[in-house]
């Protein structure tokens, strides 16, 4: 199987991936409810649901604080 990536003029070329870093990133699934999962590299760190744009900003920044607390 082949992954393309749609660049900025329309056109479509071999997608190419992203380093891994041990940034927290988050993923959201949906349109609301909004189902998120944050991770670090390849490791899930916290998931969960938010009815709202704002509760998923809310439940985001938590777990992102909750995340650097333990790893401090």
């Amino acid at each position: 199987m082949t992954v393309s990536q749609q660049n900025p003029d329309g056109s479509w070329s071999p997608a190419e991936p992203e380093p891994l870093t041990d940034d927290f990133d988050v993923e959201v699934y949906g349109t609301g409810p909004y189902r998120w999962e944050a991770w670090v590299g390849m490791t899930e760190v916290a998931s969960g649901r938010a009815r709202t744009r704002v509760g998923l900003w809310v439940a985001t920044t938590r777990a992102k604080r909750r995340h650097a607390r333990s790893t401090r």
